[in-house]
């Protein structure tokens, strides 16, 4: 039995950390650190979650012969279950470049081939999601990512999704979802995040979350009250991940019947700590090292 099922983006990132800011056009800045390692949602979800010390199995996108050795070898050293993982021959990647900078993080691409050329990624297997205790859905892979939810709700399987419109299958049905502001933003320029939220929660069975970055985390669903919660205040060095890391920990507490409100900061802590360290998810904390945060952080 696996304790939570990953299926959606595996990639391989080339992680460029800057010197201060990113540059303007024509400008030049200087390159303090280069890091490849596999990255996308359900990738950093899958290794947030072992360190912590569950058993995780990841599916999604098929991988080229490039890429390919280099994420197993990754996610064999994580003990991540790659058995659902497909190796695509004559194929190339998926893969990307990131730029991390003090302002932020710039990410270059190639994922406009992948998502509009035709499938480039597995089919859910019945098997893995019969056999999980939570599923972890990136809901990108268009109708498989609809069938994977499917799955879970035929087979009473809780899952947890993200960044996605309310009238998706995979969005209505889920367990939780966890919306970005980034995501709220780009969708629905100039809307108010307070009517979003009531527009989901009327729309969606389960926990709504929107969180902000930074600033605050507003969740609830149609049939409990919305709260808020401010993440505590760190020096964040890189944010990379942190979105993926939070639903990771949003997972963790699913799998364990938490309440909302020890779901939320539990997540919420653990992205806090991932923003500490860098690059990426790559230095993400134990489940006693963050145990040890939350107590020493919340009064």
């Amino acid at each position: 039995m696996i304790d939570v099922y990953c299926y959606g983006l595996v990639e391989l990132s080339s992680i460029y950390t800057l010197a201060d800011k990113f540059p303007s056009a024509d400008g030049y800045k200087e390159v303090e650190r280069v890091v490849e390692v596999p990255g996308g949602e359900a990738t950093n979800a899958a290794v947030v979650l072992s360190r912590l010390g569950l058993k995780t199995k990841i599916a999604g996108t098929w991988l080229g012969e490039d890429v390919y050795n280099k994420v197993k070898t990754y996610f064999d050293k994580e003990n991540v279950d790659t058995k659902s993982l497909e190796l695509k021959k004559k194929y190339s990647g998926p893969r990307d470049m990131v730029f991390v900078s003090d302002d932020g993080r710039t990410v270059f691409g190639w994922f406009g081939k992948l998502w509009f050329q035709g499938r480039k990624w597995s089919k859910p297997k019945t098997s893995d999601i019969k056999n999980c205790r939570v599923a972890c859905l990136d809901p990108f892979m268009h109708k498989e990512s609809d069938d994977a939810a499917r799955l879970c709700v035929k087979y009473g399987k809780k899952y947890v999704t993200i960044d996605e419109k309310p009238e998706r299958y995979i969005i209505k049905h889920s367990d939780v979802v966890v919306l970005s502001g980034e995501f709220l933003q780009r969708e629905y320029p100039g809307a108010e995040l307070d009517k979003l939220f009531e527009e989901y929660a009327k729309k969606c069975k389960g926990l709504v979350i929107i969180t902000s970055g930074a600033d605050k985390i507003t969740y609830g669903s149609s049939k409990t009250t919305k709260k808020v919660f401010k993440p505590a205040k760190v020096e964040a060095v890189d944010t990379l991940g942190a979105g993926d890391t939070f639903r990771a920990g949003i997972s963790f507490g699913l799998l364990h019947n938490w309440d909302d409100d020890k779901t939320v900061i539990f997540a919420s802590m653990l992205a806090s700590m991932v923003c500490m360290s860098g690059p990426g998810v790559t230095k993400s904390p134990s489940l006693k090292e963050l145990e040890k945060f939350i107590k020493n952080t919340i009064v």
